[in-house]
């Protein structure tokens, strides 16, 4: 079998596959960013907004984590819930790139750590930008995204 025909026929199995999700529209991530922005601090709405609006790299990093937040396990925020002043600062104004790999054990809510590379020119000290949560204090891992701590609460 030639290459093309194969990677035609792999693609085609890929793009028909039960239960495969599709690449969000455009109208998702507007939804999705919208939903954002109500729990923001008032103050910083604009900011966020922007920065949303106007930097593609923000929206490919924060895709995942502006659908859901917290981690699956994790009760939903309440409608007025406001994410922590300290995260959304940070978001706003990161001192080096970043995705949302981590969760507080506690009560769920997605931080971020930082992105590096095996051949880093100027690699941080440590990946954990929040080893503790904004929001409660909770210690922070990767475990967290799948599973809750011991202390495992609902931050209000």
């Amino acid at each position: 079998m030639r290459l093309a025909t194969r990677i035609k026929s792999l693609t085609a199995r890929v793009e028909v596959r039960p239960g495969a999700k599709s690449r969000p529209t455009p109208e998702d991530i507007r939804r999705q960013r919208n939903e954002l922005l109500r729990h923001v601090p008032l103050d910083l709405q604009a900011t966020m907004g922007t920065l949303l609006d106007t930097d593609p790299l923000v929206v490919e990093t924060l895709i995942l984590w502006l659908g859901c937040p917290f981690a699956r396990w994790a009760r939903p925020a309440n409608p007025d819930y406001r994410l922590p002043r300290s995260l959304v600062e940070w978001m706003i104004a990161p001192p080096r790139a970043y995705w949302m790999g981590h969760h507080c054990e506690r009560c769920g809510l997605g931080v971020p750590i930082f992105s590096t590379w095996a051949n880093d020119p100027n690699p941080p000290s440590t990946v954990i930008a929040f080893p503790n949560c904004p929001a409660c204090r909770g210690r922070t891992s990767f475990a967290a995204s799948h599973q809750p701590g011991s202390e495992a609460e609902k931050c209000d």
